[in-house]
């Protein structure tokens, strides 16, 4: 169906209605207007656009482990007076002991060297 076409002076809306059908069925493949009629396109992104939004994915997955870290580091110098400290994780107030901190920090960590070496692949 990609590449089919049909006239807007010949409109059906049967056959629209078909051709949206179809197309909401496939990943990639859209009717554009062209002015004087419709066509089914496929816009399947090229790989440049999927290495850019990954990409893009993974700055943002960073920057997010970035600050659970500079949260956490900010923790590990605060003491509420009994061995635990309060942290935010995931946008909640989390208090946690000191070793609870350190095992968070070294799983972040490995999260983040994760992230990093993923972004080294793209580039």
């Amino acid at each position: 169906m990609v590449g089919t076409k049909m006239l807007k002076s010949q409109f059906n809306q049967v056959t629209y209605a078909e051709l949206a059908e179809w197309c909401n069925a496939q990943q990639y493949k859209k009717i554009e207007d062209k002015g004087d009629f419709y066509e089914v396109v496929d816009c399947t992104p090229t790989e440049q656009e999927t290495q850019q939004a990954n990409k893009y994915e993974l700055l943002q997955q960073l920057k997010g482990v970035n600050d659970e870290l500079q949260e956490l580091d900010v923790a590990m110098m605060c003491d509420n007076g009994n061995d635990t400290t309060d942290v935010v994780i995931d946008n909640k107030v989390v208090t946690m002991t000191g070793d609870e901190i350190d095992q968070y920090h070294t799983t972040t960590m490995q999260k983040r060297a994760t992230i990093l070496s993923e972004l080294k692949a793209l580039q």
